[in-house]
């Protein structure tokens, strides 16, 4: 009932208060007020004197071994006076006592008493320490003691007859251990009277050959009562013994029961009688049968096997007796096949997240007894936990098999199928790691944040399992300069901090606690996050509150990647990489653009580009000073709101457009033509009159489809040489342009890959390094007449012929070739006979005929006088003025002499 000050301090003062004691009677629900009041006058030495050091000092301490009663609230109290206020770090056989794993345990009085309520677990060592004052820490060695307890159930009333001897046991645990006392009705047992026959030993009460009161004098029959007594408490009970008469009956009809095979099994036989009846049992299976036999205190006759076999199926009669008379009732012992399911090949299995898992469970079982399959999870039912995550995360198919689609780190556990029947069941069980990436950071601040310097530090915290199979192996900081330009991009700090340093591993939780210091750049406004990475990969990221700020400064450097080239004789086109958001370092960030004429020097002019994010800027020179390919120096500065860039930029040269080249080649011809290919000619070009950087001729070709079709005059190419090619840079219509490029110092080339028998025209121009130069007059020639290509679909069928000279006829049919490649004079066919011609399978063709010319106009040949049932190939191609095409052929077998078909029948 001692209030302590650990210190006093100024609200310590009530002026209109005070200080006294009250005691609460729980029962009575009730509170008694002392009649002893105080209060405080605290005085200062000064005025302003404020609370100054104070050394600690023991006010209130457990002694070093109490006593703690089992299932009792104990209190441990490790009371300093002192300021600053020394608080107690609390352990428990070594192993920290925190506010988050309390294990049982909670804090009162800020720390300095520790509560929990009393189990076996809770005894042995504690200890209270001080970080600060080692000197004052204290040992305690908890003690458990225990008011008396039933080691099983108190003492069961009897119910027996005469001559019967019967016990009652009060078996009780307590420390220290409890004395036991015996009662009846109400009155205790000390020791036996004449006429008493019974014996007080240890906790139990047996009396003997039991009867009932007669002449006046009391027998056993009575309520008995047993005390169980220690200093902490006691328990009491009362238990009747009554003395009865009656015959063997049977309580309930056996019927038939199950077992299953291999399992103990026993039959029983529930008997009402007084005395107690003797039970037999007869069966012609007990005859080989290993089994025993037992009668309990309720009167229950049990047969007992300790493992059943297929071979026990039968009845079983069941017999009790008593000297009263006798009861006895059948049953019938069915054997079930035992329910087997395979475990799992593995005890444990790493599992990558995201991929799908499965776990199979499929049990062979007795196929009269109904199976239901029960799967859990980490001892959660299946249902339960899906109904947790709110969901069919779980899936149970139609074979039993547990598929979980998309694992994740979560659900790492033991998983279990339980298999039941109504006689057995059997389990299997396999712990699953999922191997994931990590949880996010638990939690990350801005601890400091140095504007001028400028210098973050980000202190966080990070917890997860520690028998996680892939722990965090590092963390990252990420961060932003500013949200609204980086819209949602961060940048990656390149140096982790590693986490095994940092860890602090528990029993069951592995913390990481970081600081990770960071340089910033000035005119930034950065927001920061953190992420834990290990073998599988990074965590969700932990977005930190808040922003750090930094201060404006000049830009540090220039635009790197700068180049310049004019597309025209009046501009140039300077390029440069943009500067980051994060080297703007102030606002207003712009870049400055110096030029000048080399060859003039001088005096540099200046464009201001404000854009930050410009990577060009085209300068116009149209002052009436412009010229075509002129030199250029040009620099590029970063400004800001501070001012320049501290250094100076470099000094990068280019030219101005070179504009159009000025000239055209002259006398342009046609040197030679073949089916495919054109040589032409031209006069060179002085290269001092190309304006710009003379680089080469085009030839550019194209040619006319229509030239393509057959036909038998020459007049098309006399209307096409009319026809203008018009704007060389259009593909439309019938005119597919192509090109060719040659050397500054050629005067002679060939272009390649024209159709054959085609109209085609040419021009060549002069290049420079951008522009093309005005056309010479068109060209305009016929390719000359190429090989065509095969016939196309050429078939051959055997024929009867209209009168015996004609013998063997086989029909040839064709269409044209696909590309004729010039004007299509006639066809030529030659037929082979197979070497063996009698033979179908026959690849050998010899005795070839001479090529027959066949009109061009024709698409259909009857051939005669072959020899009949004989296999024949028929080779054919076309003819032009550029000779013959490729050979197609076709494979035929005539028909036998003796075959007669109707007319126009025919056989592919």
């Amino acid at each position: 009932g001692t209030i302590f000050f650990h210190y006093v301090q100024e609200s310590d003062f009530k002026d209109n208060a005070l200080y006294t004691c009250a005691a609460y009677n729980q029962e009575l629900k009730e509170y008694k007020f002392s009649n002893n009041q105080f209060n405080f006058n605290v005085k200062k030495r000064h005025a302003t004197e404020k609370l100054r050091n104070m050394p600690p000092e023991q006010q209130w301490v457990n002694q070093s071994s109490p006593i703690a009663l089992l299932g009792h609230i104990h209190k441990l109290h490790c009371f300093f006076s002192g300021f600053p206020n020394p608080t107690p770090i609390w352990y428990h056989n070594g192993i920290e006592i925190t506010s988050d794993n309390t294990r049982g345990f909670s804090f009162e009085n800020f720390g300095k008493t520790l509560v929990f309520n009393v189990t076996a677990q809770h005894i042995g060592r504690y200890d209270c320490k001080f970080e600060r004052h080692a000197s004052i820490d204290r040992t305690f060695d908890i003690k458990l003691n225990a008011a008396p307890y039933w080691f099983d159930l108190p003492p069961a009333s009897v119910n027996t007859s005469e001559g019967e001897t019967v016990v009652f046991d009060c078996k009780t645990l307590g420390n220290p251990t409890p004395v036991v006392t015996f009662y009846k009705n109400g009155v205790e047992l000390r020791r036996p009277r004449p006429g008493e026959n019974w014996v007080i030993e240890g906790s139990k009460l047996t009396i003997y050959d039991v009867k009932k009161g007669a002449n006046g004098l009391p027998g056993d029959n009575a309520v008995y009562q047993c005390k169980s007594e220690n200093k902490h408490g006691y328990l009491w009970t009362n238990f009747y013994l009554n003395l009865l008469a009656f015959q063997p009956q049977l309580l309930e009809e056996p019927g038939q029961v199950e077992a299953i095979e291999g399992k103990p099994f026993s039959l029983q036989c529930k008997f009402f009688s007084s005395p107690q009846a003797t039970v037999t049992w007869e069966s012609p299976v007990l005859g080989g049968v290993p089994y025993s036999t037992k009668v309990d205190q309720f009167g229950t006759g049990w047969l007992l096997f300790e493992e059943v076999r297929r071979g026990y199926d039968g009845e079983y009669k069941c017999t009790g007796v008593n000297k009263y008379g006798s009861a006895s009732a059948t049953q019938k012992l069915v054997v079930r096949i035992p329910t087997l399911l395979d475990p799992f090949t593995k005890q444990r299995m790493e599992h990558r997240a995201g991929i799908p898992m499965k776990l199979p469970c499929e049990a062979k079982h007795d196929p009269d007894l109904d199976v239901q399959y029960i799967w859990t999870i980490n001892g959660r039912d299946l249902a339960q936990a899906n109904k947790e995550i709110g969901g069919g995360h779980y899936h149970v198919t139609e074979d039993n098999t547990l598929v979980i689609e998309q694992p994740t780190q979560e659900d790492s556990g033991m998983y279990t199928c339980l298999v039941k029947t109504k006689l057995d069941e059997i389990s299997k069980s396999i712990t699953v790691n999922i191997e994931d990436v990590p949880q996010p950071v638990h939690s990350a601040r801005i601890s400091s944040c140095n504007i001028d310097e400028p210098i973050v530090t980000i202190d966080f915290e990070h917890y997860e399992p520690a028998d996680r199979s892939k722990p965090v192996e590092e963390f990252w900081i990420r961060y932003s300069v500013d949200q609204e330009v980086d819209q949602g991009k961060w940048q990656t700090y390149p140096v982790p901090l590693k986490a095994l340093p940092h860890e602090t591993v528990g029993e069951s939780l592995r913390l990481v606690r970081g600081q990770v210091k960071i340089l910033l750049k000035p005119f930034g406004t950065y927001t920061f996050q953190v992420i834990a990475r290990n073998a599988i990969g990074d965590s969700a990221p932990y977005i930190i509150d808040g922003t750090c700020q930094t201060s404006q400064k000049p830009p540090t450097r220039n635009p790197s990647g700068v180049w310049l080239q004019g597309t025209q004789p009046d501009n140039l086109i300077v390029y440069w990489e943009p500067m980051p958001r994060d080297e703007w370092n102030a606002e207003n960030f712009a870049y400055r653009i110096l030029y000048r004429r080399k060859e003039e020097g001088g005096d540099w002019k200046s464009i201001t580009v404000e854009d930050p994010f410009a990577d060009k800027f085209t300068i116009d020179l149209g002052d009436g000073g412009a010229r075509a390919w002129d030199q250029y120096e040009v620099q590029v500065r970063a400004i800001n709101g501070k001012g320049a860039s501290t250094v100076m930029p470099e000094v990068v040269e280019g030219r101005t457009g070179e504009g159009e080249p000025g000239v055209t080649p002259t006398n342009f011809r046609l040197i030679q033509v073949t089916s495919t290919s054109a040589e032409f000619e031209w006069d060179s070009v002085d290269p001092s009159k190309v304006q710009g950087n003379f680089s080469g001729y085009k030839i550019t070709y194209w040619y006319d489809e229509n030239s393509l079709l057959d036909n038998e005059s020459n007049n098309k190419i006399r209307k096409a040489r009319h026809r203008r090619a018009g704007d060389l840079s259009s593909g439309s219509g019938n005119f597919e342009r192509n090109s060719v490029v040659f050397a500054p110092g050629v005067t002679r080339g060939t272009i390649t890959g024209l159709k054959p028998n085609s109209i085609n025209y040419a021009v060549i121009s002069v290049l420079n390094g951008q522009n093309e130069g005005a056309p010479s007059q068109e060209l305009s020639f016929r390719t000359k007449e190429g090989v065509p290509t095969p016939v196309r679909d050429l078939r051959a069928y055997p024929m009867n012929n209209r009168h015996a000279s004609e013998h063997a006829v086989v029909v040839l049919k064709w269409h044209p070739p696909r590309e004729r490649n010039g004007r299509l004079i006639k066809y030529t066919v030659v037929h082979c006979r197979a070497s063996d011609g009698d033979d179908p399978e026959s690849e050998e063709f010899t005795n070839c005929g001479e090529p027959v010319d066949v009109n061009r106009r024709l698409t259909e040949l009857r051939i005669i006088n072959l020899r009949y049932n004989t296999k024949y190939r028929f080779e054919f191609a076309a003819h032009t003025g550029g000779g013959m095409g490729l050979l197609n052929s076709v494979d035929a077998h005539t028909l036998p002499e003796a075959l007669h078909l109707n007319s126009g029948f025919y056989i592919k």
